[in-house]
């Protein structure tokens, strides 16, 4: 039986691999938290910590890149580790 945080961590790293397909898919987006849930996981309903927590560990890996501007934050693909996620989508899929 999985436990819930066993879940969490199941649902953060789909939400990881959905993030970085966008991404590779669209290599200029860039947006807020909430773009990323309401644009670029389309059409799935994701929990905002989930989506917060996914984007955090793609900022420590380093596959995305966090700006902070004017009190806000958008989010990026590395475009320097691009084949680096391209080969963690293939190796997930």
């Amino acid at each position: 039986m999985n436990r819930p945080d066993q879940l969490n961590d199941k649902r953060v790293r789909l939400v990881e691999d959905e993030i970085l397909q966008y991404l590779i898919d669209n290599p200029k987006a860039q947006d807020a938290v909430e773009g990323v849930i309401e644009w670029w996981l389309l059409p799935k309903e994701y929990e905002r910590s989930v989506v917060e927590a996914a984007l955090a560990k793609l900022v420590k890996a380093r596959l995305v890149i966090k700006r902070e501007r004017s009190g806000s934050q958008t989010y990026k693909m590395n475009r320097r580790r691009r084949k680096e996620i391209i080969a963690r989508l293939q190796h997930r899929s």
